[in-house]
């Protein structure tokens, strides 16, 4: 995150999340869904999808015309939304296997676990365990799948 700061006060003025983690040309929808899924719950999604992906829209679009460059071919809300509609499927992905990634262990990070880890026994042990934390974790898979279900994605 890059933060710009008001140079009398000090107060934080805007943020500006930047990725560099995989770079590599792709649809802004598969970078939407990243955020979208990884990082809001079923009730926010419901409540505040229609405004996020307008805020989203306009500011990209804003964005483009303070930089004097074109925007998309044809980028307008509704193609976002459709576009976002195809990308939901990877947004499910990232919503299921970031948090049971951060479940595995507490104190053990994705560098610590090696290359040999086996994705379906961690997803399969965070769905079955008992703990609190995997119980949060279980219901928001279901949650996910019931969302994406709904809307025809999977």
């Amino acid at each position: 995150m890059l933060f710009r700061y008001d140079e009398k006060t000090g107060e934080p003025l805007e943020c500006v999340l930047l990725d560099l983690q995989i770079a590599q040309e792709n649809c802004i929808t598969i970078d939407l869904a990243y955020v979208i899924y990884a990082s809001t719950d079923g009730e926010l999604r419901k409540t505040y999808m229609g405004e996020l992906l307008l805020s989203y829209h306009d500011t990209f679009n804003e964005i483009c015309s303070n930089l004097k460059c074109s925007t998309l071919p044809g980028f307008t809300i509704e193609t976002l939304k459709a576009r976002l509609h195809y990308a939901k499927i990877i947004g499910f992905m990232i919503g299921v296997i970031v948090p049971a990634v951060t479940l595995k262990e507490k104190d053990e990070n994705m560098e610590e676990m090696g290359h040999d880890v086996n994705m379906e026994d961690m997803l399969l042990t965070a769905m079955n365990s008992s703990e609190e934390g995997n119980s949060v974790y279980r219901d928001r898979v279901l949650e996910l799948s019931k969302e994406l279900y709904n809307e025809g994605v999977i």
